[in-house]
């Protein structure tokens, strides 16, 4: 019987194990998913009880957050909680390979995920989101990067914390105020009657820049959150 060879490199190794775990427990996609859509489904009866327009780009970014926030923040929670969290410390990977993995298994997830509240908003909110798909996706996609980018590094800073559950979204949400601010800008605009006089390249090169610093301050921060 053949036995299929590991990956040589630790964060290849890592990021296969997580989506082995994921794909046997469903964990963060159940939970991400459900959170999306019960975002959605509360924003649309608010404004159907309150008989206003329904604003569908701050709807969208705001799903998002909560649901990969909520969805992803057990990464390095959930090994904690399985006392596996001072093995991972210690295999062969150092504390940035497996910030780097988490960060690249998430954004799989969020990836698959964001793409699915997209198509979702667009049936329960606005269908202009669904006419604009190709134009907003690659905004979903580079700010789901960056959302599973900060779930990963503010679950390491608080993975050790007694109160981490409470913990987590009080640090990561105000991280993320950059990334919502500039995704529902975009959003807007590819949305908008007025979009042909709109360049989305300054929208891409700024959550492209935001994704590369947080993934860096991870990079930096999370080996030594780790193993505190």
């Amino acid at each position: 019987m053949e036995v299929s060879p590991l990956p040589a490199s630790p964060i290849l190794a890592l990021i296969r194990k997580d989506l082995l775990v994921e794909a046997r427990t469903r964990e963060a996609v159940g939970l991400t998913l459900v959170l999306a859509v019960l975002v959605l489904i509360v924003f649309r009866a608010g404004f159907e009880v309150v008989g206003t327009a329904q604003p569908a780009a701050p709807v969208l970014w705001i799903a998002l957050v909560f649901a990969t926030i909520g969805g992803l923040a057990r990464g390095f929670h959930a090994e904690a909680d399985r006392g596996m969290l001072d093995a991972l410390v210690a295999s062969p990977a150092d504390g940035g390979q497996i910030f780097l993995a988490k960060t690249a298994s998430g954004s799989l997830v969020a990836v698959a995920l964001g793409l699915l509240t997209l198509v979702l908003a667009g049936v329960l909110i606005d269908a202009a989101l669904l006419v604009s798909f190709h134009v907003v996706v690659p905004f979903v996609i580079l700010g789901a990067v960056g959302l599973s980018a900060v779930a990963a590094l503010v679950s390491a800073i608080s993975a050790r914390a007694r109160q981490r559950a409470a913990l987590m979204p009080v640090v990561a949400l105000p991280l993320c105020l950059p990334l919502l601010l500039v995704g529902v800008q975009e959003t807007q605009a590819a949305i908008s009657i007025f979009f042909v006089a709109h360049s989305p390249a300054a929208g891409l090169a700024a959550i492209t820049a935001y994704d590369a610093l947080v993934i860096a301050l991870g990079y930096l921060v999370a080996p030594r959150a780790l193993e505190t």
